[in-house]
């Protein structure tokens, strides 16, 4: 096998593996303390987990979508459903081991040290991962973690409430698939007691047999101090009773590290697996024959209305009464609770049918189609249209094939940003490291633009491409803003829209703006993928621009194709949500905080230049409007969240708003912003349903007097887990008060962990205001209350904030620093001795 990478060639990495509640959380804190590093993305702790996972949630996302192709699940035993022969080889696994490699090779390339990793799914993965580490030449060394059978089926069946055999089941699986899989580069065995027992003699035992340096006796003690405590010492099994064949003699040779008689143990369950999960059944069916199984609870009318309206599953068991309801509406929501429930899991049934077969049988992803059209889930679909595109490029079929990527792309934006939990696993698509690896493929096929050398002395020609210029749209207003500053800083600039997403032609007031500014604004012809492309490049050769800044939207494909191809010496992306995972970029300009100059997929490539409010000079200069023309008292404490109206459809958001009116008269809630998903007529339904609606408006898409509408608010309600971007920056220049909650980590939100798209709230306003705790209803609901009370604490806060956002969150000087660093590389590239503030004068 060839290594194909030189940069990760021989780096050392460690694998910590284990089943579930095993103690792999603790042995990887510990590692990490002892200067092993981590990914960045790491699982936020929780009260099972009070010190922490210590776990990348980009891998275990990935092992999951693994999981799910092959049939199976973490809870789900090998033994009952093994895996296919050879899984690891089949089409439509490689998709997710090239995706762990780029992640492995971007991690192990922005360390000095070493670099690891755990997640329990590692263990029956490792066939695959095997074929990583060989792939990239690593030199990676195993630590497996042991703890007694009995102890990790007690916390699973205290967390989740699983079944003690299959529990006892899924340890000997996980133990003996790392034993047999991992033998070669196993160096450790540690046992999960020991740490409370002997804490310094077994981390000296793991560091010394890892092969990593000894640290001295004060830092172990210090380490173990920090992360080693009784309270973490739960469920202990005072006598070692187990369930199944093999598990206590299994347990008790980890213990004593009898290599040999491990080794013996773990053939035998290798050969007996079979036999083994006959025990399961066999206690299954006694446990049938000898209890009679509680009748499920009813649930309310309400819960069910719930669960209809935010895609939660229902069993025929607890809505049988209301099936059997004289009112026929009432039968009616029951029957559709009850198909909703099994399209979706009819969907994903289909879903992992097409992985299986390699999306080649047309009738299963008709049967997608088709579910999806009827269902109110998308990821299977988007699932389906990404592999479909990806193939048919792969087969020379371009132009098809963006079609299917370009849907998937906009489904999972759209799907992504309605808040139920079931929707926003669509939003991981918009980030996708296989789209963006396959456009790099693509744009191969193109030459670039022949670049030209710049005059001596001549003005510095950008190029600023953005997707859409429509008037009433925030991204449009921010790009002619963006435009304006690099020119008032001396560039010669141009804006080429692609016209994704629909541009307005030169009657539109935004071409009104352009035109008085002398801005040129191209739009990029109407056409197929590849000739809209090629037409671009065209253009590029007839007018050479020194930089490109890159401003579309994340899911723009074309606009992210012509990064791939490179149309100017010097290409910047500007990151306003995510971070593209391919391209020809010098710089990757980001501007929520400085941390992300580290937490990037672009390491030495990311800068921050600041955040900063576009419509500044408008909302200092607007005036309040009367409340009378958007029909609120003038007498009422007006409460309000602007933006897509898909962040507000959550209950996360919406229970504490409600609460807010149920409970304060005075208060009204005011909403403004598009609604391309169609979901306000949800919200409505809330409101109606808690009998709050009658304080409660909503004023559309309000762009043109955004900024006197600002004015005439008391209390901005910021949207969660979601938050907004511009519009807080656009309440903070207005002066007004906010309530916000702190960023809560959202794997789905956040999918690589490299941009963290729930955390703009806690940036913008942290040490600023008072902040809710994350997902804390209780407490967001009390801080919004705390305004409405006392207009005093609402004028302090509005005065903090707006100071904040004039001194640091200055467009002009956002657009200074950035041209700075625009101009010092496009002087670099083209050899020219000037300063970099002679570039900008």
């Amino acid at each position: 096998m060839l290594i194909e990478s030189s940069s990760t060639a021989s780096r050392t990495v460690v694998f910590v593996l284990g089943m579930h509640r095993s103690g792999t959380s603790l042995t990887t804190g510990i590692l990490n303390a002892l200067g092993v590093a981590l990914s960045e993305d790491l699982m936020p702790p929780t009260q099972d987990n009070a010190k922490g996972y210590f776990e990348s949630v980009s891998i275990a996302n990935i092992h999951d979508q693994i999981l799910r192709v092959l049939g199976s699940a973490w809870n789900a035993s090998t033994s009952e459903k093994p895996f296919p022969d050879q899984w690891w080889t089949l089409p439509a696994v490689q998709p997710f081991k090239a995706q762990l490699k780029d992640l492995v090779r971007r991690e192990v390339a922005s360390v000095p040290g070493i670099w690891g990793f755990k997640d329990p799914r590692t263990a029956r993965l490792l066939p695959l991962w095997n074929g990583i580490i060989e792939e990239l030449g690593l030199d990676a060394r195993f630590v497996l973690v042991a703890r007694h059978p009995r102890d990790v089926a007690k916390s699973l069946l205290k967390r989740d409430g699983m079944d003690g055999t299959l529990a006892e089941q899924l340890w000997l699986e996980h133990t003996v698939d790392a034993l047999t899989h991992g033998k070669k580069r196993l160096r450790a065995i540690v046992e999960y007691t020991r740490w409370f027992d002997d804490p310094i003699g077994e981390a000296k035992y793991m560091i010394s047999s890892l092969g990593l340096p000894m640290p001295a006796d004060d830092k172990l003690r210090e380490v173990i101090a920090s992360l080693v405590s009784d309270e973490l010492r739960h469920n202990k099994t005072e006598q070692p009773a187990c369930l199944l064949p093999f598990s206590r003699e299994l347990y008790e040779a980890l213990t004593a590290r009898d290599a040999q008689k491990i080794d013996m143990l773990a053939q035998l369950f290798e050969v007996s697996r079979t036999y083994t999960y006959k025990v399961i059944a066999q206690e299954k069916r006694r446990d049938h024959d000898t209890e009679t199984p509680a009748a499920k609870a009813q649930i309310s009318l309400q819960e069910m209305q719930r669960r209809v309206d935010w895609k939660e599953d229902v069993d025929e068991e607890e809505i049988r009464a209301h099936l059997q309801s004289s009112n026929a509406a009432v039968r009616r929501l029951a029957h559709l609770s009850l198909v909703k429930t099994l399209m979706r899991r009819g969907l994903e049934h289909a879903g992992s049918a097409a992985a299986l077969e390699d999306y080649q049988q047309q009738s299963t992803l008709d049967f997608i189609s088709a579910l999806a059209t009827l269902s109110d889930v998308d990821v299977p679909l988007i699932e389906m249209l990404k592999q479909v595109g990806i193939r048919a490029i792969a087969a020379g079929k371009i132009d098809e094939g963006f079609k299917w990527l370009e849907e998937a792309c906009v489904r999972a934006v759209i799907t992504g940003q309605c808040r139920d939990p079931r929707s926003r696993r669509a939003f991981k698509y918009a980030h996708d490291a296989e789209i963006d690896k396959t456009l790099e493929h693509v744009a191969a096929r193109f030459t670039p633009p022949a670049f030209a050398q710049r005059a001596p002395g001549a003005r510095r020609r950008m190029i600023v491409v953005c997707s859409k210029i429509v008037d009433q749209d925030a991204p449009s207003l921010v790009t002619v803003e963006r435009a304006k500053g690099f020119r008032d800083l001396g560039f010669d600039v141009r804006v080429l829209s692609t016209g994704f997403g629909g541009t307005h032609g030169k009657e539109s007031r935004t071409a009104a703006k352009f035109a008085r500014l002398g801005i040129p604004w191209i739009n990029a012809p109407k056409a197929k993928p590849t000739e809209q492309v090629a037409s671009i490049v065209a253009y590029m050769n007839e007018n050479p621009a020194d930089v490109a800044v890159f401003m579309p939207s994340s899911i723009d494909l074309v606009a992210k194709l012509l990064g791939c191809v490179g149309i100017a010496p010097v290409q910047s992306w500007d990151n306003r949500a995510l971070e593209p995972l391919a391209g020809k970029y010098d710089l990757i300009n980001q501007s929520l905080s400085p941390e992300q100059e580290q937490h990037t997929a672009w390491p030495g490539r990311s800068r921050y230049t600041g955040a900063y409010v576009a419509m500044g000079d408008e909302i200092d200069a607007a005036l309040p409007l009367p409340r009378q023309a958007f029909g609120v008292p003038d007498d009422a404490i007006v409460l309000a969240t602007f933006g897509r109206i898909e962040k507000c459809a959550n209950l996360e958001y919406l229970e504490p708003v409600t609460a807010v009116l149920a409970g304060e008269p005075q208060a009204w809630l005011v909403f403004a912003g598009p609604d391309d998903r169609g979901q306000w007529p949800m919200l409505e339904a809330h409101f109606k349903r808690t009998g709050v609606i009658s304080r409660v408006r909503y004023l559309g898409n309000r762009q043109s007097d955004g900024p006197s509408l600002l004015k005439s608010i008391d209390i901005y309600c910021d949207s969660y887990p979601w938050p907004g971007g511009q519009s807080l920056l656009d309440a903070m220049e207005a002066g007004v008060a906010i309530a916000a909650m702190r960023r809560a980590p959202d794997r789905d939100l956040d999918p690589t962990g490299h941009n963290p798209t729930s955390a703009v709230a806690e940036v913008l306003l942290n040490g600023v205001v008072p902040l809710a705790d994350a997902g804390d209803a209780k407490g967001f609901t009390e801080l919004i209350r705390r305004y409405v009370a006392d207009p005093q604490l609402r004028a302090q806060a509005g005065s903090a904030l707006r100071r904040k956002a004039v001194t640091e969150c200055s467009m002009a000087e956002s657009n200074r620093r950035y041209g700075e660093l625009l101009a010092a590389l496009v002087d670099e590239k083209s050899g020219a001795a000037s300063s970099v503030q002679q570039a900008v004068s």
